[in-house]
């Protein structure tokens, strides 16, 4: 649930709102505003110099001038020429003509000086118990004033509504916590709106190189002889859209059902930034065509989802259209989504969105983040989500010399690549050559161009692993494939891996993760470990099995062998408990060791012993 902390003044919004770790802070002297569409440049001139607002200065590379034909800007960030308390204002703005909304604007604390904004409009989200009827919820909605504008079914954790405010007069904190009382909800909020640019790199700047090095660095040339990919495996670009009609993507996509604009409802997602199109012609533009450039994953499709529009003057994205857009990829048939971009706001409801994806077997990729100090970052050890949710493979950058991408003097935009506890894996950025916008080609820098790599060879695997293979029924394949791509990354860049608490996939540093990707190193493992799977090739269930066995067996501390690296000591703790308990977790850990056996009657033998020992033990306590 939602928290709301206010001051001591009056004002009719909170100080604070905080969910799920996060924090948003109230900033008095900004407004988030939204026009009419009957309004024309002279109107809203007007609203500017009548309340003594002027635009909030972006960051640098997010804004430009305005170009003849562009769209008249009818969403503002405001800030008060005075830096006058606006609270009071927000109202007198709602009430004025050519006015559809207007709301007070909150920043992350946390990530000062970093420029963060969050508004809202007149829309909030609402999620129900899963054990709320219908007309519970018809009733609720129209006690509220509220209108039903999207839904999304959710039998886990309860269904999401997206609900717009009946009048402009009603407040939208007041109105959340009045659907925060019912005990048939389990969440409301506004629908909050990142201000800022949403990116993790800008847009290519023309700078063509010879070869693409990033390609032959990470072993892809040797991996497509294991896998190219398959048409069966999807990678979702959840991103600005893409160049519809690129000659070396064109061929690549989904049919157009399976295509989606979450800003627009439709199912036309075109690139209006180029952000979407750069990452899709790393993941898999069409490759051995003579033309162009070379994907990761020559033969898995794209399904372009558009997320944010990246051009000056226009909302990034809303939390209601992440989970449009995860919800849409996972219901249409995606295997792998990649996340180039941030969001700094409340993400409760796209956090299950995430997961729900995940559980559906979605391998779920996003970028770390750049750290710019003209953007106010001056620390770059700070992953952004979605980067840092749970079920997300975190992708920081290397650069040539397999190092983690720290700024150069004299770069026309420095940028470190951030890393910290969530990070997974590297990938090269800057690279020289992918798919831009208008059917031409460019570098790419920042995370946003290591993240692709790291979809694409997520697909690669994917397509591998649908083949008849012998997986474990305790695996889901996308838990598999990212083990698989820790597992196998190389260790690079002369840093200090080392075995690390909550890093269980080898060593680890805290600037690279497990290191950079290794796709021929990837896939060579996923055939020779999975495509004839023995039980001398350990599983996690194995390896957990094993743990058990040492511990129960020697009376305490044992040893465990795991994936790619030498015996890691551990200390079960077995001897505090009771005889009869350590019978039934070796008879437990028996039985799980049988599930990896093949012969069949040693399978059965073994699984026989198991059950056998934990009825004996069973018996004992039952005679005392």
């Amino acid at each position: 649930m939602t928290e709301y902390s206010t001051s001591r003044e009056p004002s009719p919004f909170p100080r604070e709102v905080a969910a799920g770790g996060v924090v948003l802070t109230l900033t008095p002297d900004q407004v988030y505003v939204e026009f009419s569409d009957t309004a024309r440049r002279r109107d809203i001139a007007a609203v500017l110099s009548r309340y003594r607002l002027e635009p909030v200065p972006h960051a640098p590379g997010i804004d430009r001038p305005q170009e003849p034909g562009d769209d008249l800007p009818r969403q503002l960030w405001l800030r008060s020429v005075t830096g006058d308390d606006l609270a009071s204002v927000v109202g007198a703005l709602r009430a004025t003509d050519h006015v559809r909304s207007a709301s007070p604007v909150y920043h992350r604390a946390d990530l000062r000086p970093a420029l963060t904004g969050h508004g809202f409009s007149d829309d909030l989200l609402v999620r129900f118990s899963p054990r709320a009827n219908d007309e519970e919820v018809r009733a609720l909605i129209a006690a509220r004033g509220t209108a039903v504008v999207g839904v999304f079914p959710d039998e886990r954790e309860g269904t999401l509504y997206h609900l717009r405010l009946g009048a402009s007069a009603q407040n939208m904190f007041t109105v959340v916590d009045e659907f925060a009382r019912s005990p048939v909800v389990r969440y409301a909020g506004p629908n909050w709106n990142q201000l800022q640019s949403p990116s993790s790199a800008t847009t290519p700047n023309d700078a063509h190189f010879p070869q693409q090095w990033n390609l032959s660095r990470i072993g892809a040339p040797e991996g497509w002889d294991i896998s190219q990919g398959s048409g069966n495996v999807v990678i979702a670009i959840v991103d600005s859209g893409c160049d519809l009609g690129h000659p070396d993507l064109v061929n690549k996509y989904v049919p157009m059902a399976d295509r989606r604009d979450v800003i627009n409802n439709t199912n036309i997602p075109n690139d209006l930034a180029g952000h979407g199109t750069l990452c899709a012609g790393v993941a898999a533009a069409e490759t051995n065509n003579t033309n162009g450039v070379a994907g990761v994953a020559p033969n898995c499709r794209i399904m372009p989802i558009r997320l944010w529009d990246g051009r000056p003057n226009k909302p990034a994205m809303t939390e209601v259209q992440i989970v449009a857009a995860i919800d849409w990829a996972r219901t249409h048939g995606a295997n792998v989504i990649s996340m180039s971009w941030y969001f700094t706001g409340l993400t409760p409801n796209a956090d299950v969105a995430l997961d729900n994806a995940h559980a559906a077997g979605l391998v779920l990729v996003a970028a770390s983040g750049n750290c710019r100090q003209n953007e106010g970052c001056s620390d770059a050890s700070t992953v952004v989500w979605p980067a840092t949710h749970r079920r997300v493979i975190a992708v920081g950058a290397t650069d040539k010399n397999d190092t983690r991408k720290q700024r150069i003097a004299g770069e026309s935009d420095p940028w470190d690549s951030r890393f910290g506890r969530e990070l997974s894996v590297m990938a090269p950025s800057p690279i020289p050559w992918t798919t831009a916008n208008g059917g031409g080609y460019g570098d790419f820098y920042g995370t946003s161009a290591a993240a692709p790599h790291v979809a694409g060879l997520a697909g690669l695997l994917v397509a591998l692993l649908q083949k008849p293979v012998n997986i474990p029924p305790w695996f889901q394949t996308n838990d598999l494939v990212w083990n698989i791509i820790e597992q196998t990354a190389a260790k690079v860049g002369g840093y200090g891996y080392a075995t690390t608490a909550g890093h269980p996939n080898g060593t680890w540093h805290k600037e690279m993760g497990y290191g950079r990707i290794n796709a021929a190193a990837a896939l060579r493992y996923a055939r020779d470990n999975y495509t004839t799977y023995k039980l001398e090739r350990p599983s996690s269930v194995y390896a957990v099995s094993v743990q058990i066995l040492l511990g129960l067996i020697g009376g305490g501390a044992g040893v465990v062998l795991p994936h790619g690296g030498g015996p890691v000591p551990v200390d079960p703790g077995w001897d505090v408990l009771a005889p009869e308990m350590r019978d039934v977790l070796l008879g437990l850990a028996v039985t799980q060791l049988a599930e990896g056996v093949d012969d069949p009657e040693t399978r059965q033998a073994l699984a026989r012993a198991g059950w056998e020992a934990i009825e004996r033990a069973a018996g004992r306590i039952g005679r005392e």
